[in-house]
């Protein structure tokens, strides 16, 4: 985990000094509602901005679906939600993916002060 790196200073605003950063891997069976990922390095993540990026960025490559994330903070911990849309559907419409296997999938957890 990286502590106390300066990050680069952002179309005018002050660099924000990067508290953490956390590797993990997707479940191996998606559950409905998303997933949480507990921060124990700090009691609450209020005071940070917190930044949920995928690895690989195409969560999978494999199939007709587009994916999204979000996420949501409460406490030390960080909900993940991942949505996809089939593509050759008509409509397509996004839902989440309950049963689907994302353990190849890292997601990179970044906490920074606000």
């Amino acid at each position: 985990m990286a502590v106390g790196r300066l990050l680069p200073e952002v179309a005018g605003e002050k660099p924000g000094r990067l508290f953490g950063m956390y590797e993990v891997a997707g479940p191996s069976s998606y559950p409905s509602g998303g997933f949480e990922v507990v921060v124990e390095d700090v009691k609450s993540l209020e005071n940070f901005i917190v930044k949920v990026t995928p690895n690989p960025t195409q969560l999978r490559e494999d199939d007709n679906y587009v994916y999204s994330i979000s996420w949501s903070v409460t406490g030390n911990k960080v909900k993940i939600v991942i949505k996809r849309a089939d593509v050759t559907a008509s409509p397509a419409s996004y839902s989440e993916p309950t049963g689907v296997d994302f353990s190849g999938v890292k997601f990179i957890i970044e906490f920074v002060e606000k």
